[in-house]
């Protein structure tokens, strides 16, 4: 614990006007940061955390703060005096959570599978059951601790209704900022924050100036409380437009939670003799990039590898004792993060609303060569579908369509196309995609009106499509050997859709395949080549 603790919180109401005029330097010296510039004026990559600086920011224009603040600490100082934050009170506190994601386009609208492997990451990293905690180098594993914090997603909103804990917003600005905290409000292109005093609010976004997230540390406002994390940063999981490397296992969410349960940087901000308020975590004189886990700059060894560095999140993989017990006294009675644990019961826990695939997802042959019709089943609480469609080989484009079929006259004959639909069933969110449906539009034929087939892919292996394009009504399709000895039977009711022929039971060879309806028929030429 270093020595200047106390006084950087001001325990001393006397201390006020020097912390208001320390706060102002400070935040000069964080928004140079905050841009990317180093004090020489050189172009930083990334500012892994803005939590300081954005709250030096809301001291300057609210001092008032500072007296909430030091009333927490002292609440906190009281809590670890009388044991009642130990962890051998095991006592699991759970923490309701909403991500709010503010979107401007497909590639910042974070899956609802990387939010969930976010919220995996920190439950993993609070408890201590995160796989990489095997690496903790041996003079802290000793006090490698498990916090007994949880977090859940909400499955009730404000309004007492069903939710999967996830909003998510689209929104027309390009980036927002860490200084205006924009995102946090619907009427500056954001996302109000649910009530900070029943949810974890945490907004997923695109932040400026390279900035990986912030958070509020309690005493701020109660409008703008909460977390905000680049959707560049976000979970785990692989997907389109990120997690980053070298930040790419969810731990900036990890160390900004940490911000909102009351934890400092392990270097206090300053140098050796700052102070971070925990007991156990070593002295240090700076954030640490990479991981250089020999690292000794106040006397002893660095400790890294602990969330509330700056270390690639390969490398973060801790909490110590004091640093679980100093989160565990914001959650205890008359904590400023009590209120919050004490509604997960009422907005934790129930059934999470679903939204399921649309099923039996057709392609009929409206007229061919250009008109084709997608349909599919209903799916029940669905407020629309979305519906993406290609040439096979170009890019998608999307459709939303508020019944369950949309016919296109957009097609020509020859080309082999590939569409999907998912629905979006409002607070039970969006469903996972159909799997790809294939069809070729086929050529109008002279004297068959529009009647007959086509066959894809061909050469085939296993199976084969064919799209119909007869009249409406059933169709019998024949699989011919070379001998014209029928090898393989079957009728589809529908004239006009996207069938599929089993062709497993024959072999290699060519075969014909013979489509007839009403006396009418055509013919056509398979290639069976595994």
């Amino acid at each position: 614990m270093h020595p200047s603790f106390m006084d950087s919180f001001c325990f001393k109401p006397a201390g006020l006007k020097t912390l208001r005029q320390s706060a102002k330097t400070a935040f000069a010296l964080g928004l140079g940061a905050a841009l990317g510039l180093a004090p020489g004026g050189a172009l930083q990559a990334q500012q892994r955390c803005q939590s300081t600086e954005y709250m030096q920011q809301l001291i300057e224009q609210n001092p008032s703060i500072l007296e909430r603040q030091a009333a927490i600490e002292a609440h906190t100082r009281a809590v670890l005096e009388s044991g009642a934050a130990e962890r051998s009170a095991a006592v699991v506190y759970t923490i309701p959570v909403v991500f709010h994601v503010v979107y401007n386009g497909t590639g910042e609208n974070v899956p609802d599978y990387v939010i969930q492997g976010q919220l995996d990451v920190l439950n993993e990293d609070f408890r201590l059951t995160n796989a990489d905690a095997s690496t903790i180098v041996a003079p802290f594993a000793s006090i490698a601790a498990d916090s007994e914090i949880e977090f859940c997603l909400a499955t009730v909103d404000p309004n007492g209704n069903p939710t999967t804990g996830i909003t998510r917003t689209p929104t027309t600005r390009s980036s927002f900022s860490a200084f205006s905290d924009n995102v946090k409000s619907t009427s500056s292109g954001g996302k109000d924050a649910w009530p900070t005093d029943e949810y974890l609010n945490i907004w997923v976004c695109d932040i400026g100036f390279g900035i990986l997230g912030y958070a509020q540390f309690p005493g701020g406002p109660a409008a703008t409380d909460g977390v905000v994390i680049d959707y560049q940063y976000t979970g785990r999981d692989a997907w389109a437009s990120g997690p980053l490397s070298p930040y790419a296992l969810g731990r900036t969410a990890t160390h900004e939670v940490g911000h909102w349960l009351n934890l400092r940087h392990i270097w206090g901000d300053g140098g050796c003799s700052a102070d971070d308020g925990v007991s156990d975590t070593p002295a240090s004189n700076s954030s640490t990039s990479g991981c250089p886990l020999s690292k000794n700059t106040c006397g002893s060894l660095d400790n890294v590898q602990n969330y509330m560095d700056y270390s690639y999140d390969d490398c973060l993989v801790m909490f110590t004792d004091g640093q679980a017990a100093r989160m565990r006294a914001t959650l205890t009675g008359g904590g400023p993060r009590a209120s919050v644990v004490n509604n997960a019961a009422n907005v934790c826990g129930g059934s999470v609303p679903t939204c399921d695939v649309p099923a039996n997802p057709t392609t009929t042959i409206v007229a061919a060569p250009t008109s084709a019709q997608m349909s599919w089943d209903p799916v029940s609480g669905a407020t629309g579908y979305e519906l993406q469609g290609r040439k096979v080989g170009a890019a998608f484009r999307n459709v939303n369509i508020s019944g369950t079929s949309r016919t296109f006259n957009i097609f020509k004959g020859g080309r082999t196309y590939e569409w999907q639909v998912r629905a979006n069933c409002g607070a039970a969110g969006v469903s996972a995609y159909t799997p790809l449906q294939l069809f070729t539009m086929p050529n109008a034929r002279e004297g068959m009106t529009d009647k007959g087939f086509a066959l894809a892919p061909n050469p085939a292996k296993e199976r084969v499509q064919l799209d119909l394009f007869f009249a409406e009504g059933a169709v019998q399709v024949e699989v011919l050997d070379l001998t014209g000895r029928t090898v393989l039977s079957t009728q589809f009711p529908d004239g006009r859709a996207a069938v599929a022929l089993d062709l497993t039971a024959l072999g290699n060879g060519s075969y014909l395949v013979r489509a007839s309806q009403n006396g009418q028929a055509a013919m056509q030429r398979l290639l069976i080549a595994r």
